[in-house]
């Protein structure tokens, strides 16, 4: 967040509900907050965390404690920091709160690394503070007063901390020095930083993400490449030596309000961000912008993806293909990619924290951690609190398939695609003969286990096609002792409309998995290459079922229509 006004503000304590016990997001709500796929599992209001009257919170961030695997959420304050215990994420536990170095200011940033969390704030005079972690497992009284266990003073406000895991480098960002560029500081010592120079070149950087490089552009591989929000356009630097770093690339972009902040894709291919002000603006949907970065000296807008809400989006993270937003009234949204690169992604759940509505205000979350190992989500709420959340997501298909997936002996493929007649789109894999197959492979789908079905083609298989389905007992039911079965009418934003899943017996088993409509994806089914490889997976990987359709195998391959059967 950039810019705020104080009448866009309310006070917390005439919006601080009561803590908020497990609530499971069905039929569309959790404890009366509009969601889809995502559960609370607790909340804790800014008045549980140590935040003083009239104060609100800002940044969150997270640290898993390498000894036993403890997690916990680091909240921003306007007052300070607080520490929470979400170990076990029904019953957090509140360690801690550490007050600001000088004064109390809406924006607080934080990132973590080793075992040291290093705190900036725009607060004037307040420099860089630096708190041992492993210092919360020794708490004898809960909560505690924390203080910091350093503090740089190389500089006084800050806006914001990029931290390079991989490398050991810290960027503090839009600093009262290095002309608001980023101020390098290495963190060899993690207690004690050392100044590393600046990035200067093109004056004040809002965000920013620094990595070892290992995308297409083989120049680089490598290299720390930091990409970096400067509020009127993208930067691409290369920071490998810190005493000479070079600019690649300054992009500028249609549109334009507020380069707020961005996330690589996990194959740094693309770069996906967020303009703060353009919603405000230019008035059209909650907008995520996507760069192609396979040459970093010439980065380009490839694709763009209009939300269903219109809400103002703030910070966002990729993990494990999936893009989680935070998006100020409209909450936690987050979104499946089909193709990145075009900006086709589907939302498939979210937990609005601001039901009131979804205006453009600066109301609602701040930020997202969706790091935990765990699969617990921390989103920290600007008047409210802290929500501890459980997504229940669809699988993602592997970039190449699996090699250990149990192999059907009767299967049959077919896929109509009709581009005018949308309604006579249908796709079905059906296997009626394989290996044994315990139906504790499955999971509990709709408790515990996303699916998805993924199609891939051509001796370099491509993955085609993928298609997904959350944990909901809504859709998923067991039958029998043997069976699940998921119904859909809607057919959901991926077209699967119904699954059969049936354990038992070799040449027994049976994957039945149909799609219809317009949400199935729009292919020249001539352009499928032999050999297709088709796969069921549970997201866990835990199980894994395939087939293989060879040239001999295809007995029709139209534009519109595919079928295979061996």
């Amino acid at each position: 967040m950039s810019i705020a006004f104080a009448h866009d503000i309310p006070d917390p304590n005439t919006v601080n509900a009561p803590s908020l016990g497990e609530a499971r997001c069905e039929h569309d709500s959790a404890a009366g907050f509009p969601c889809e796929s995502i559960d609370l599992l607790s909340f804790l209001a800014l008045s549980e965390v140590g935040a003083g009257e009239n104060e609100t919170a800002n940044d969150i961030w997270g640290w898993t404690d390498p000894n036993d695997g403890h997690e916990f959420a680091i909240v921003g304050l306007s007052d300070g920091t607080a520490f929470v215990d979400i170990t076990d994420p029904r019953a957090p536990v509140f360690m801690g709160h550490m007050s600001t170095a000088t004064t109390n200011e809406l924006h607080r940033d934080i990132k973590v690394y080793q075992n040291y969390a290093y705190i900036v704030s725009e607060a004037p005079d307040h420099g860089l503070q630096i708190y041992d972690l492993t210092e919360l497992r020794s708490l004898t009284t809960i909560p505690e007063i924390l203080v910091p266990t350093n503090h740089y003073a190389g500089f006084g406000n800050s806006h914001n901390i990029a931290i390079n895991e991989d490398t050991g480098f810290a960027y503090a960002l839009r600093t009262d020095t290095c002309s608001g560029g980023m101020h390098m500081l290495d963190l060899a010592d993690p207690i004690n930083p050392v100044f590393a120079g600046c990035v200067d070149e093109d004056g004040r950087v809002h965000d920013a993400q620094c990595a070892i490089y290992h995308g297409p552009d083989a120049a680089f591989t490598g290299h720390e490449i930091c990409i970096n929000s400067n509020e009127d356009v993208l930067t691409i630097v290369d920071v490998t030596d810190k005493l000479n770093p070079l600019q690649l690339a300054r992009m500028s972009y249609t549109g334009r309000g507020f380069t707020h902040q961005g996330w690589l894709t996990e194959d740094h291919r693309y770069f996906l961000f967020g303009d703060e002000f353009d919603e405000l603006v230019f008035s059209h949907p909650t907008r995520t912008r996507v760069v192609d970065v396979s040459d970093l000296a010439n980065p380009f807008i490839s694709g763009i993806y209009d939300g269903p809400t219109s809400s103002i989006d703030h910070n966002l993270y990729v993990h494990r293909g999936f893009v989680y937003e935070a998006n100020y009234t409209s909450g936690l949204r987050i979104l499946r990619p089909n193709d990145v690169g075009s900006g086709d992604l589907t939302e498939v759940a979210y937990f609005d924290i601001h039901p009131e509505s979804d205006a453009r205000a600066f109301l609602g979350a701040w930020s997202v951690y969706p790091f935990f190992e765990s699969g617990t989500v921390v989103v920290s709420g600007i008047e409210s609190g802290v929500y501890v959340l459980r997504p229940r997501l669809p699988a993602l298909c592997t970039p190449q398939p699996q090699t250990s997936c149990k192999v059907a002996s009767r299967n049959r493929l077919s896929w109509t695609n009709e581009p005018v007649l949308n309604h006579r789109d249908r796709l079905l894999w059906r296997w009626h003969r394989g290996a044994s197959t315990d139906r504790s492979e499955f999971g509990d789908p709709a408790d515990q286990a996303g699916h998805a079905l993924c199609i891939y083609a051509g001796s370099t298989h491509k993955l085609v096609a993928q298609f997904g389905t959350a944990p909901s007992s809504e859709r998923w039911r067991a039958v029998g002792q043997n069976s699940y079965r998921y119904k859909d009418v809607s057919g959901a934003s991926d077209g699967i409309r119904k699954v059969t899943l049936k354990s038992g017996a070799a040449n027994r088993a049976r994957i039945e998995v149909n799609g219809k409509g317009a949400n199935l994806p729009d292919l020249a089914l001539e352009t499928l290459e032999p050999p297709i490889q088709v796969q069921w997976v549970v997201g866990d990987s835990s199980g894994c079922w395939g087939a293989q359709f060879d040239a001999e195998d295809i007995a029709r391959q139209t534009s519109t229509r595919f079928v295979a059967k061996d």
